[in-house]
Parts: structure tokens; sequence; C-alpha cells
């Protein structure tokens, strides 16, 4: 059965739900899903990959909906209808809003993804009109689906409790990722700097990265207000921060104010990030909030050894003492110690995951996310049975 599949989401930006949508949908099996992506709001980098692909992408650039609902809700009833969508896929609260009515519009299956804790807890500001109208179509969006995708078990409870949502209605799905060769795995391992070395050595300077969006929920700034207090116990380290945002240059100026501007650097925003994991001698995962984060997930592919904050997302990631290092979120002096100690402990270096299968896309995620989804006549296990709309059901396990 070949089925086609309308993703629909705000923007086609750099970041971590929108690259899970773009990788979903071209690794996709053309025998079994024909994609189509329309990012109601507005484009990003993303668009030119979706289309250099050939998966039928739109914009709202390209017919005069902008500004207007029922207009943008006309037209995602017309793509229903022109690619003949025999399934809906939201991703994030503001596609919950359009997927949901327009199921219900068009009696199609919909199907709603959820990325993060941070927008179910605390990014929707409930005491202003448009919180409380986002969290409405987050709520009615997600009680609509016919299934509901978290990407970690801490984003299926944080669901569950907000959304008052039934346990059987949420399925989790991991995030999947693109994993390097074991062969390039390997090299890069051997051209790290050796735990316990100088830090500054010219041959291999102690380098510690992070990857994301410059912003204050990807808590960056914690590396940069971390780089004097490293430098004193790893004299000559680097820290590199990839990405941009909105805040780089306030850690811009946060690094010369510290007298550091010249052991961070900024990259700026980059096509790929291999390069820059596979040249880093520990990752270091910040954040406030995560739902399940790539950048982490790819340095641990990397066989990295890495550091991230203990919130939820992250806990889901990191065995703290098995396949990484866990720290207290805004503790500065932890932070450091963490890295030093995976710098000056050999056998602490060594804290990490096992090396990911060869090549393609992680098997955690991507390749069984569509099993899982998809309408399945001959699933044993349904949410409520057959749908009203279509007599199809979704598959469980």
């Amino acid at each position: 059965m070949t089925i086609n599949v309308l993703h629909i989401l705000h923007n086609l930006e750099v970041a971590g739900a929108q690259t899970v949508v773009k990788d979903l949908v071209l690794h996709a099996d053309p025998r079994r899903v024909r994609p189509v992506v329309c990012a109601w709001k507005r484009g990003g980098p993303l668009l030119s990959d979706l289309r250099q692909a050939g998966v039928p992408t739109y914009l709202p650039d390209s017919v005069p909906v902008t500004g207007n609902p029922w207009k943008i809700l006309r037209f995602l009833e017309s793509l229903v209808g022109r690619h003949g969508v025999g399934l809906i896929h939201g991703h994030m609260s503001d596609g919950a809003f359009w997927g949901g009515l327009l199921s219900r519009r068009a009696g199609v299956p919909f199907v709603l993804s959820h990325y993060s804790n941070h927008l179910l807890s605390t990014k929707i500001d409930r005491r202003s009109m448009r919180g409380r109208l986002r969290a409405w179509m987050l709520k009615r969006g997600a009680h609509r689906a016919d299934l509901n995708v978290a990407c970690a078990p801490s984003v299926k409870q944080r669901l569950m409790e907000d959304l008052r949502l039934p346990e059987r209605s949420v399925q989790v799905i991991l995030n999947g990722i693109p994993v390097p060769s074991e062969v390039a795995v390997e090299v890069a391992r051997e051209k790290r700097a050796p735990a316990g070395a100088d830090a500054g050595s010219q041959s291999s300077p102690f380098t510690v990265v992070t990857l994301g969006r410059h912003d204050d929920i990807k808590g960056q700034d914690q590396l940069v207000r971390a780089a004097p207090l490293l430098r004193k116990r790893c004299p000559g380290a680097r820290i590199v921060l990839v990405g941009e945002g909105p805040r780089t240059e306030a850690w811009r100026a946060l690094a010369r104010e510290l007298g550091v501007e010249g052991a961070v650097s900024f990259t700026g925003q980059v096509e790929k990030a291999a390069p820059f994991l596979a040249a880093a001698d520990v990752y270091v995962a910040p954040s406030h909030f995560e739902g399940i984060s790539l950048a982490l997930l790819e340095a641990m592919a990397w066989c990295l050894p890495v550091v991230a904050s203990d919130v939820p997302g992250n806990r889901d990631t990191v065995v703290d003492g098995v396949t990484g290092v866990l720290y207290p979120l805004n503790d500065v002096g932890k932070l450091v110690e963490a890295i030093s100690g995976l710098h000056e402990d050999p056998p602490r270096a060594r804290v990490r995951g096992p090396l990911p299968p060869p090549g393609g896309i992680a098997r955690r995620g991507l390749r069984a996310a569509l099993h899982k989804i998809l309408p399945d006549r001959q699933a044993r296990r349904r949410i409520g049975g057959p749908c009203a709309r279509g007599g199809k059901s979704f598959r469980l396990s």
C-alpha cells in the first residue's frame, strides 16, 4: 500500500523538529509513502533540500494566504484534494490546530508529533489571550488526533499531565539521526587529544563543542561563563559554539567582558556539523529544556564523551556515569568539573555509548517511525478501534 502523507509545520528553519521532519520525509520508503510538505507560516533553509529531492513543498507565499486563517485552511484542503492525501501528519503545537481541523473537514486520519517539554510546560503563557488561544489549539488538536507521537518518555508524561491525554493515545517514537561510518568514527577518535594531555598543545588542543540555535532555552551562555574556570583547570582549552541565533551577539559581548574572546569561537550557521564533532574532545548539551536532542545523539554517534544538563529529555538520552555525565542546570562550577574530569581522568573520558550501526539512519527512530504511524487494517492493537473517518486504525506495536 502506498499512501500520500501531508506534513504540516509552521516553518522550515534549521531546528530540531524541522530537521526530524526533513529526515523523515527524505528517508521515507517510496514504495509505501509519498510525502507532501506545507510550511503554512514561512519557509527557511530546509526548503531547498526538500525541493531538490523532488518533494512537493508549499509555502504561504505560493498563494495569498498569509495572515488569513480561512485562506490557509482552504489552501490546505486544496492540497489534500490535489495530492489524494490519505494521512495528515502535524508537527508541534501550531500543526495541532491546522491538522486537527483539516482532518475533521477532509475526513482523513491525523497524527500529531510533539518534540519538546518546553512548549508544553513554560513557553505558553496562559495569562495572555494569545497564550490561552495557543494552549487551547494544542489541546484541541491533540485530542482530535488519531495518534499522538512523543519523541521521549518525558514528553509523553508531560502530554498526559498537561493535556489530559489517555496513555494509550500517545506512542513514544525516539528521534533518529544519520550516523557516521565506523571508519570515520575511529579516525576521529585517534585524532582527539589524549586524556590528561596538555590542553593547550598546538597539535591537539582540548576542544569543547556545542551545537544549536543560540537562544536562552539552549543555554550556551553557561559554556561562555564556564570558560574562565575551564581555562584555569585546562589551560589552552577551546570552546566552539556551532550555530547562530538571537543571542549570538550578546554572548560574544559576554565573552569579551569575561576576557575569554580568544578561547570561545562562534562559527555562525554551518551546513554540516559533522566536521566539528569529528574534531571535538567533549560535547556539551546545556539546554534548559529538551525533548530528545538531535545534536546530543549525533555527538554520541561520534563516540564523543558528553556532558549534559540534568533535565528531562537529556535524562532520557544520557545515563549518568555510563553513557555520559549529567550536571545540575546553571551550575557553572559543576559543568567545569564535569568537562575537566573527562579531560583529566582517562577511564572517565571513555564514558560513552556503544558504536552506532554503520551508515544510514539510526534504527532507534526514523526507520521504525512510519511503520508505527501509518494506517494498518491488520494491526492487532488499535486506538479506539477503526477510525470513523475511513475505517482505518493505527498500529502501536
